[in-house]
């Protein structure tokens, strides 16, 4: 397989076309893409080039951690798995339950995930304080669903409780404190 580089025209974007040929049976095929290069000719998410470093700092590798859901995994809690019980709100994420909330940090929730085997439809949320903090979210029976808050769902130093229509409803959460 031949590979080559194109230099275009100067047009103040500094592009190259890369033009890949490979045998296929009898026949030549030929592909050509553009590739960003910054002014000094290196590719942009190449060693050098102007993208590098923020590629590094998005997946994690190095600088500033700006890939939440790894810095989650890095830093982030699991909620104990809990069932609402007693036909009321059940903590989930508190002060009293390990693993231990830490007052006087703000938690934020990645992901929410709540699971019914009750025998019939339900509803389910989260609370702080006996306020609904989120949407009710309808569940069928044998069912589950995992609600990702991909920037984050901030619900401030509060307790964090689940509830439901009826028992027997299963909750987690995973986030973050800061």
């Amino acid at each position: 397989m031949a590979e080559s580089y194109v230099r275009l025209p100067a047009d103040g974007v500094g592009k190259k076309i890369r033009s890949i040929e490979k045998v296929v049976g009898a026949n030549t095929v030929h592909m050509e893409g553009q590739v960003p290069y910054d002014e000094d000719g290196n590719g942009l998410w190449a060693v050098g080039g102007d993208g590098y470093d923020a590629l590094l700092a998005t997946i994690g590798l190095e600088g500033e951690h700006t890939n939440p859901r790894r810095y989650e995994k890095d830093h982030g809690f699991y909620s104990p798995v809990v069932t609402r019980a007693g036909g009321a709100a059940t903590a989930l994420y508190t002060t009293t339950t390990t693993p231990v909330r830490t007052a006087g940090q703000d938690t934020t929730i990645y992901t929410l995930e709540i699971e019914n085997s009750t025998g019939a439809t339900v509803t389910g949320w989260l609370e702080t304080g006996g306020v609904m903090i989120t949407i009710p979210f309808h569940i069928s029976n044998n069912d589950s669903v995992t609600i990702d808050y991909d920037g984050g769902f901030n619900v401030g130093d509060a307790d964090i409780q689940c509830n439901a229509s009826v028992n027997d409803v299963v909750f987690s959460i995973k986030g973050t404190e800061a």
